[in-house]
């Protein structure tokens, strides 16, 4: 079993009869956190054992505004907005892995640091000269040493590196309004985030050179050739991963702005009803998953905490049409 210590504390106020002010802290330290410790292969299947070895503690703030910009007897409009920061921080690593770090997967794991750094190949851009692909290796002495930097054509020489860039945003939460005049209301709900990093897999294998058949992405167009040498896109070779290799060039920020829903209605004033037996009737269109921004098109950071991306259905535009009847 894990165990977690939470602690929060935080105010409401209302200010001047508009504002609304909701403020939170929180630290939550969890101990005894699982690890899968790996096993030799000699020693045959299960490959990995469960421990409790680690601990980590997210800490941040949390903070509601709401808003009442107009409020008479026919007029209504309020605002409400919230927003989280938080920092994640391991606090302790398990007894057979190196104390000062140790990558696992694209990650990079150390005490002070978050449990979603990436860690990967740097990308060094494009030689002018040839197209070739460029990446950061650390250059060493006999003793292995590290006394420079170097840059190199291919993954299998280039150094992978601590980055130093989460896939944890920087700041992320959602806005919403709402409107009435009389009868009619309409509502608008929306997410964001800014900053966190994601690395973009689609992208990625629609940039690489591969098998007869298969997409790319437009981008491609813009790649190096011997007319067009100033590109950020390398020449394109069939069958060479190593032109597209797992790197930080295709980290991408996470920024977004997500519109959710909008709801529009009108309810029907009771004297209108007075003659059909009704007690209420509303008539109302739905939209959900309107638009999304993000900065590049048709990528989507939402997919997953840890900042990986595949090929799935983004989420599904639907409007609808519907009518809310009291007798």
């Amino acid at each position: 079993w894990e165990k977690s210590t939470n602690m929060n504390f935080g105010f409401e106020t209302r200010v001047f009869d508009k504002l609304t002010v909701n403020f939170d802290y929180f630290i939550k330290e969890t101990t005894d956190m699982i690890y899968y410790k790996p096993l030799p292969p000699s020693w045959g299947q299960p490959d990995s054992q469960i421990e409790n070895s680690m601990s980590m503690k997210n800490s941040g703030i949390e903070i509601e505004l709401f808003y009442d910009i107009i409020k008479t007897a026919d007029w209504t409009w309020t605002v409400d907005v919230n927003l989280t920061h938080y920092v994640n921080e391991l606090t302790k690593l398990p007894p057979d892995r190196p104390q000062d770090g140790w990558a696992t997967g694209s990650y990079y794991r150390k005490i002070g640091s978050g449990a979603y750094n990436y860690y990967m190949y740097k990308w060094a851009g494009v030689d002018p000269l040839t197209g070739a692909p460029q990446y950061y290796a650390d250059e060493t002495d006999a003793d292995a040493n590290v006394t420079g930097v170097k840059i190199v054509n291919t993954t299998d020489e280039a150094t992978r590196y601590d980055l130093e860039k989460s896939a944890i945003p920087d700041l992320y939460g959602g806005l919403s309004t709402a409107v009435s005049y009389k009868g009619i209301d309409l509502s608008i709900a929306a997410a964001w985030q800014i900053g966190g990093w994601v690395y973009d897999s689609p992208y990625s294998s629609l940039m690489t050179g591969g098998s007869t058949g298969q997409n790319f992405h437009t981008d491609i167009y813009d790649r190096w050739t011997p007319t067009n040498t100033g590109s950020d896109i390398p020449r394109l070779e069939h069958s060479n991963l190593n032109i597209n290799g797992s790197s930080d060039r295709f980290l991408t920020k996470g920024t977004h702005l997500s519109l959710k829903n909008i709801t529009l209605g009108y309810t029907f004033p009771k004297s209108l009803l007075a003659r059909t037996g009704l007690e209420a009737l509303k008539v109302y269109a739905v939209a959900d998953n309107v638009w999304l921004f993000s900065v590049r098109t048709g990528f989507d950071p939402r997919q997953s905490l840890t900042g990986g991306t595949g090929y799935v259905y983004p989420s599904v535009r639907t409007i609808s049409f519907g009518f809310n009847v009291t007798f």
